[in-house]
């Protein structure tokens, strides 16, 4: 099949981004997210010097969104491995023992899946409107 610009403009995107957040240090055109040293560089609009402009203590949006994003794969990667982790182990356990072991592991996740997802994180769920 063929698929649409759309979907690969979205992976192309992504990957960019991918890239720079971890690359961020070695990539010369982002800079740190401390304060940019020199005078008259508060609160620029975006232009040429600063992509995303630079905020009101002289510090480079841009980047700090790019190591943003750094924080923001690492709890992505730190999420699916967990989930590997424990999501596999349950799964090698109930099939290995099989059983009251089996049944007790789909019987658990059968409930978490079925409750609010807020609720199994401990939250309280807002969704109604008075």
């Amino acid at each position: 099949g063929r698929t649409s610009w759309g979907l690969w403009s979205g992976v192309v995107w992504l990957g960019t981004l991918t890239f720079m957040a971890v690359f961020a240090d070695q990539l010369p055109f982002i800079r740190s997210t401390n304060r940019v040293k020199g005078a008259g560089n508060f609160a620029f609009g975006p232009g040429a010097e600063f992509w995303f402009g630079s905020d009101q203590l002289g510090r480079d949006v841009f980047a700090r969104c790019i190591y943003g994003a750094q924080i923001s794969l690492r709890i992505a990667v730190f999420s699916i491995l967990t989930g590997l982790l424990v999501g596999g182990s349950l799964g090698l356990a109930a099939g290995y023992f099989r059983g009251w072991v089996d049944r007790l592991v789909s019987t658990v996740i059968d409930v978490l899946l079925a409750k609010d997802p807020a609720a199994r994180l401990g939250s309280v769920s807002n969704d109604r409107v008075c």
